[in-house]
């Protein structure tokens, strides 16, 4: 299982662009290493695997963007 330790315009998620953004950590245990899913579909926008983040483009102008993750460098521009 998984808690949300801070978000929606709260701790470091504060402002218009990261206002309504969630940070996750394992319930037990650390949460290093653990694999993910996105959680929506869409097609990948950017990944920049040196700094753990990608962006998602999941239609009608939203982009859904996940950081501080460990992501395949095979998630380029265009991947669904």
């Amino acid at each position: 299982s998984w808690s949300i330790i801070q978000g929606y315009n709260g701790g470091t998620h504060n402002g218009t662009l990261y206002r309504y953004s969630i940070d996750l950590a394992r319930s037990s245990g650390s949460s290093a290493g653990a694999p993910i899913y996105a959680p929506a579909s869409g097609t990948v926008l950017w990944n920049d695997v040196n700094s753990g983040g990608l962006a998602i483009d999941i239609g009608n102008g939203y982009t859904l963007c996940l950081f501080h993750v460990t992501f395949s460098s095979d998630l380029t521009r265009g991947t669904r």
